[in-house]
């Protein structure tokens, strides 16, 4: 009797579903340790201004990224904050619409800036990375532009 009570609680503990909390973001700081999945760009600089460990506090429950997620010259050996993480999903046209919008003399684009738009991951200048530390990173994906992008040019 004792074994099947133990048995029942086991299967009740394993199966109980989690909570998911979907997050909206305009910035690092607004992502609380229970998001699951962050709309919204996650950007980990040099002047992030948070440690390792409290990027592991806010960032460890993430499986779903639908944004960007860039490294730029951060001090770390892994990107195991993002453990967790399964997969992101870009869609650059909205910045773009965005970024035309916030700007008076649309001809002042420079044809590097759109490569901005491309990026979904970005990993550049960290020197002590030795492993991104990301295992279930399995999917990787990217909407295009709108093909008539020079018109907005």
């Amino acid at each position: 009797m004792k074994s099947y009570v133990f048995l029942t609680l086991i299967i009740h503990i394993c199966f109980v579903p989690a909570e998911t909390l979907d997050c909206f973001i305009e910035s690092l700081a607004e992502v609380n340790g229970s998001c699951t999945t962050v709309y919204g760009d996650i950007m980990i600089t040099d002047t992030v201004g948070l440690t390792f460990a409290q990027l592991c506090e806010k960032l460890s429950n993430v499986k779903q990224v639908f944004g960007r997620v860039h490294f730029l010259r951060t001090p770390y050996q892994n990107f195991s904050f993002l453990s967790s993480l399964e997969s992101v999903h870009y869609v650059p046209q909205a910045d773009f619409n965005y970024w035309c919008m916030s700007r008076r003399n649309y001809f002042s684009i420079a044809t590097k800036t759109f490569t901005d738009f491309q990026q979904t991951i970005r990993i550049d200048s960290n020197e002590l990375l030795e492993d991104l530390g990301m295992p279930n990173l399995t999917r990787i994906t990217m909407d295009a532009l709108v093909d008539d992008i020079w018109f907005y040019v």
